[in-house]
């Protein structure tokens, strides 16, 4: 994902080490990918299309571990609007 720019920024609210309520700003990017098979079972599953949401704190911060989530996604992602949406669901987690 290194290679795909940043589509947009996002904000959300976390809690640090201490539990005190803190807010990351992540950089979102993400990508289509065509999944094959084994070479053993393509003639009995098709190839899948999926989404990678890759989103990640530029900085570390001071007291908690910096966020980098990698999630991979069959529902649709069109607009900047989804993927922020997916990690919103995430964040809830």
């Amino acid at each position: 994902m290194d290679e795909v720019a940043v589509k947009g920024r996002h904000r959300i609210d976390v809690r640090d080490n201490n539990g005190n309520l803190d807010q990351a700003i992540l950089e979102i990017r993400y990508r289509r990918v065509r999944v094959l098979p084994t070479i053993g079972k393509q003639k009995r599953y098709p190839a899948l299309t999926l989404t990678v949401i890759h989103a990640a704190e530029r900085a570390t911060p001071k007291n908690r571990k910096k966020i980098e989530w990698k999630l991979i996604t069959d529902l649709p992602v069109g607009s900047r609007t989804d993927p922020i949406e997916k990690l919103e669901w995430y964040a809830l987690r």
